[in-house]
């Protein structure tokens, strides 16, 4: 995941990070799998928890994982308490 962070970083000109980005970068074998995991707004369900719990694991802040997701601090928060409440 990390891997894919930095080429998202490196690969990416727009200050926002988006889903066919991410697809971009994915080893094609990992964006076939997931196609079928997208929910109805084409986003990857979880796969956006999943990255925000390893960051806050190893220890980044909130508006750490929100710049390399490319998403709002709130975003981070709500989608971490979203899934806590689940």
């Amino acid at each position: 995941m990390a891997h894919i962070i930095e080429r998202l970083v490196l690969v990416v000109k727009n200050q926002t990070i988006q889903v066919k980005d991410v697809l971009r970068v994915m080893p094609r074998d990992v964006v076939a799998e997931e196609r079928g995991k997208l929910d109805e707004e084409g986003h990857l369900r979880g796969r956006t928890y999943e990255m925000i719990e390893k960051m806050s694991r190893e220890g980044k802040s909130g508006a750490q994982i929100a710049k390399a997701l490319g998403i709002s601090r709130s975003t981070v928060y709500r989608i971490k308490r979203r899934h806590e409440d689940q």
